[in-house]
């Protein structure tokens, strides 16, 4: 079978995942509504002037429905506040923000019980079809970055529940980022997919109406494919929680993008992404030396991922002699590698007629598989485990 073949089933099962234009809408509206009541009383109570937007994949557009036990979409939203780190302590902005959701007649009792070490949550009930809920990230502007629209957040250490401090974090320069890697592919997409979500969807006015989130390229294509496959590796995994996280998908999938030909198609950039990527942690396992200029860099025994965007690498976790993140993502490259290649050998549509992608991929992950541990280089069973070792946060 040839790759056009292979791309049409894809593209198929990719648009199974998107978000509907009604369900955005929906949570466009209700994050809409939360952010002017937190801008309206930090500006009435606290004389607090304050900006609150969307973050992560609403902003950048590669949403991807929920999976498995996690029915439920995040959405992330930034409260920015006019601040200064002389004006306010971490503690002090992440009790302000949590008083007022608590304190409002409406999201107070929609407030989690439990404080996110960085967010708020505030829960809706399950709709019919569409469950989500809205993580708000209190922070200000960061007075001490080389990188424009960085911003200083709130978060509380795991050490001790009333240590806060300011993290970093910019996503606003980060979708300007993305967005100017993904212009190229938007602009050949966008006048024909806005088209025809104006005429399947009659609450747009117009077709500029339509937001340009709604619009998925390639790019963005490549992300949601890869943040799916590794909600479905993980699941019930004893990694779960230490799975490669959207931002660093994002990243990395972006960078592959940039570095390849415009012609590929989706199937060849992912197997573009495994390649480059195995190649890449190869390298770590056959030498102890430096290694910069690839995707992951590996200076003095750290790895680094860099956000492009602001001063944080987010492999810094990596380097913890008792974290799993480092393995975890190790894992999940052996399994893209294993798995992409597989899709790409098909021979055969009517061999998966009615099997989904998310069935595909499962039965992958039951198949035993062993690769190198990068610790010590010893072959390891990475069948996964039945049950899970803990549930999700």
């Amino acid at each position: 079978m040839n790759y056009n073949e292979i791309n049409n089933w894809l593209e198929g099962e990719l648009k199974k995942l998107d978000i509907s234009p009604t369900n955005y809408q929906k949570a466009v509206d209700r994050y809409t509504s939360v952010g002017n009541v937190l801008e309206s009383k930090l500006r009435d109570e606290y004389n607090i002037d304050s900006h609150v937007y969307a973050q992560g994949s609403f902003m950048i557009g590669t949403v991807v429905k929920p999976y498995g036990k996690d029915k439920e979409y995040d959405v992330d939203i930034v409260c920015e506040c006019d601040l200064t780190k002389n004006d306010i302590s971490a503690k002090e902005l992440k009790e302000t923000i949590g008083n007022i959701i608590r304190n409002d007649g409406i999201y107070g009792k929609m407030l989690s019980k439990d404080e996110g070490r960085r967010t708020w949550t505030i829960e809706y009930a399950e709709d019919s079809d569409l469950s989500f809920h809205i993580d708000v990230q209190p922070s200000i502007p960061k007075d001490d970055s080389q990188y424009e629209k960085a911003i200083s957040t709130t978060t509380r250490s795991k050490k001790d529940n009333n240590d806060y401090y300011w993290d970093n974090g910019n996503p606003l320069g980060f979708k300007d980022w993305f967005e100017d890697a993904n212009a190229n592919s938007y602009n050949e997409v966008a006048s024909l997919q806005k088209r025809i979500l104006f005429e399947n969807n009659t609450f747009y006015a117009s077709v500029d109406d339509i937001p340009k989130q709604l619009v998925v390229t390639k790019l963005q294509r490549l992300v949601q494919i890869l943040k799916r496959h590794r909600d479905i590796r993980f699941e019930n995994h004893k990694y779960k929680e230490d799975k490669p996280n959207s931002m660093i998908i994002t990243i990395l999938a972006t960078k592959v993008f940039l570095e390849s030909s415009s012609n590929l198609s989706l199937i060849e950039l992912l197997k573009l992404f495994s390649d480059k990527l195995t190649t890449n942690l190869d390298l770590f396992k056959r030498t102890e030396d430096d290694i910069t200029g690839l995707l992951i860099d590996r200076i003095d025994g750290d790895f680094i991922i860099n956000n492009p965007k602001v001063e944080e690498n987010l492999a810094e976790r990596w380097n913890d002699s008792d974290n799993d993140k480092k393995q975890a993502f190790f894992d999940w490259v052996s399994w893209i590698s294993t798995d992409i290649q597989k899709l790409a050998s098909m021979t055969s549509l009517m061999e998966y007629e009615h099997k989904s992608f998310d069935n595909l991929i499962k039965e992958y992950s039951h198949s035993k598989a062993v690769v190198l541990n990068e610790h010590n280089n010893k072959p390891r069973d990475l069948q996964n485990n039945p049950k899970p070792w803990k549930e999700n946060v």
